[in-house]
């Protein structure tokens, strides 16, 4: 029976410096619509590492790659016009106080621009932008410049650390921005050429394999088999299990046989320990073994631990079997699976 927990830290990008809609305005002039812009995104701390840390080891990434779209244009008093092949949006102006809905409806268009880019593979991009990790360690930052203003769509790559997937929802930003909607405050009712955004990544733990192998020396001349059941088990730096299984092996003879297991939660010490050997045989090796599973791009892949035992003169025939519980949403039901071993067909 295997229980995994993945986590996964979601959430939307968070404007730090809020973009302004089409139609209405708050600004107090007009946008200089010959002033570059730029725009800047990063994240805000350096959380420590571990399964509930914010980002873990995000920052250990040498570099985020991003693309920038210009889905609309703005005219110099702060209307937006849906450029090709973004037409079909319906770019939602910022009316607060409802600022709830108005964000669902914003992630929803971010969306939509999104799969229109993936609709067009030939579609060019109208900048990049490079997120790189600082010389302090308290984050990630990249700055897109020279922008023309507009709002844009931001897509950024995903992105992998040895531990962790990191994953970033596409979002629009509007560059100018104005922080009137933002803080409500008339005195701040200015445009923003120069933009800040506060990423918010999703992220989720790889996995490696893990290897069992046992051997056996001396193999005891009876009818039947040998099993040898092994309890694995991953645990996060606070006690809490992230990943149980047992496994079977099962021997005819003498020799070494192995035991797969694949999605074991990388960057986290699995114990292995042999629970149960049979009355005739003694297992000669550690009984419990400690191993921190790697992914196959880094450390020695795949994580091994290896058990030995012998047959002790006694001719006691022991069997055992590995049970599986599968939910099937088809037949809405837990379905019992049976095998010898691990090695066994399901």
């Amino acid at each position: 029976m295997k229980a995994i927990r993945t986590c996964l830290l979601l959430g939307a990008v968070i404007l730090l410096v809020i973009g302004v809609g089409p139609g209405q305005t708050y600004a107090a002039g007009a946008i200089d619509l010959s002033r570059p812009c730029s725009l800047t995104l990063y994240t805000r701390s350096s959380p420590e590492s571990g399964e509930d840390g914010e980002y873990a080891d995000l920052y250990s990434i040498p570099q985020i790659s991003g693309t920038l779209y210009r889905v609309a244009d703005v005219s110099f008093t702060g209307a937006y016009r849906s450029r090709a092949p973004f037409e079909a949006l319906n770019i939602p102006a910022l009316t607060a106080p409802d600022r709830e809905a108005w964000a669902a409806l914003w992630e929803d268009t971010a969306d939509k621009a999104a799969a229109i880019v993936e609709e067009n593979p030939g579609f060019i991009p109208d900048a990049a932008v490079t997120l790189t990790p600082l010389e302090d360690g308290s984050g990630i930052l990249g700055t897109a410049r020279e922008l023309r203003p507009g709002m844009y769509l931001v897509i950024l790559e995903d992105a992998q650390s040895p531990v962790f997937t990191y994953r970033f929802r596409p979002f629009l930003a509007a560059v100018p921005g104005n922080l009137y909607w933002e803080t409500q405050d008339e005195s701040r009712d200015a445009w923003i050429y120069d933009v800040s955004a506060a990423l918010k990544p999703e992220w989720e733990r790889r996995t490696g394999k893990l290897i069992i192998r046992k051997t056996v020396e001396r193999y005891a001349d009876m009818d039947g088999s040998a099993d040898f059941v092994f309890l694995v088990e991953s645990r996060d730096e606070d006690g809490k299990i992230l990943y149980s299984n047992v496994v079977t092996i099962r021997h005819q003879d003498a020799g070494t046989q192995e035991a797969v297991l694949t999605d074991v939660p990388a960057g986290l010490t699995v114990t292995v320990t042999e629970v149960y050997s049979g009355a005739s045989y003694t297992l000669v090796s550690e009984p419990s073994q400690s191993v921190t599973v790697t992914t196959q791009d880094t450390g020695e892949y795949p994580a091994t631990v290896e058990f030995v035992n012998t047959w002790n003169g006694k001719l006691t025939q022991d069997t055992a079997a590995v049970n599986r519980f599968t939910y099937t949403q088809d037949e809405q039901a837990w379905v019992w699976q049976t095998r010898a071993d691990n090695n066994s067909p399901s």
